[in-house]
């Protein structure tokens, strides 16, 4: 077992060697202790990670992104012999209504006031979705009282938060521009320039004030590599989803495919 351990951590980052220590620990004392472990809010790489790390061994992991599509979900690790009930998520939808007349809430806006009013860690928090005049998160059942005893404002705005059913979740849309860039070679600062058509200096300076993660992990090395597969979020600007190189133009640069999610 500790050698399929080492076997993964090869091919991570340091970044990534914390949580798959910590991911172990789960998994052996579900296969010793015949226990289900429910994890925290994991981003999809960390779910990717706990897969790959959990795979062959005799154990169902469930995943509440496949019931209620989400960005942030939460695994239930179990014995091979376990039925899952979805109430065994312990999450639940919480609405977030306000007066959209006298202005909008955005994402940053919510996670900050629900963070610094309740003192809660960004953990025990799953996706924000964004309406036109309603906004919803995910949230770990546990907290929700508190939620709702402590956050009365967010910004300037009075809310009114209410528990709903999960069969309720909005559908947010999200318009990506597809976009082909040539590169010599496909590091961090050279993406994000030409992703969101800024300067090198600027991309750089993004890069080294903590501005950019690439797999949901801040990255300061503005020449660190980017592959296929990785997603790479710039604070203010947007995302990226990297695709397969598709060959190489007639100057010998290799020509990628993005996908791109600006900020509105």
């Amino acid at each position: 077992m500790v050698k399929n351990l080492k076997n993964v951590s090869q091919h991570v980052t340091a970044g990534d060697q914390l949580f798959l220590e910590k991911a172990w620990e789960w998994i052996e004392r579900v296969e010793n202790q015949y226990i289900p472990v429910l994890t925290d809010f994991l981003n999809p790489h960390q779910v990717s990670l706990l897969r790959n790390l959990a795979s062959h061994r005799e154990l169902n992991v469930f995943d509440s992104a496949d019931l209620w599509p989400s960005e942030q979900s939460r695994v239930l690790l179990a014995p091979s012999y376990y039925e899952l009930n979805p109430d065994d998520f312990e999450l639940e939808l919480l609405s977030i209504d306000f007066m959209s007349q006298f202005g909008h809430l955005t994402h940053p806006q919510v996670l900050g006031s629900l963070l610094h009013q309740t003192g809660l860690d960004r953990r025990v928090f799953g996706d924000i979705l964004i309406g036109e005049d309603q906004v919803q998160i995910f949230m770990q059942r546990p907290i929700v009282e508190l939620v709702l005893q402590e956050v009365r404002k967010i910004g300037r705005l009075g809310v009114k938060m209410n528990v709903i059913s999960k069969s309720e979740q909005l559908q947010v849309q999200e318009e990506a521009q597809t976009k082909t860039i040539f590169v010599d070679s496909l590091r961090l600062d050279r993406l994000v320039a030409s992703s969101f058509q800024l300067g090198r200096s600027k991309a750089a300076q993004l890069i080294k004030s903590n501005k950019v993660k690439v797999n949901y992990q801040e990255r300061t090395d503005v020449s660190y590599p980017i592959k296929a597969g990785d997603r790479v979020s710039i604070r203010s600007k947007g995302r990226v989803y990297v695709g397969e190189s598709t060959g190489l133009s007639k100057s010998g640069r290799m020509k990628v495919e993005l996908k791109i999610l600006a900020r509105k």
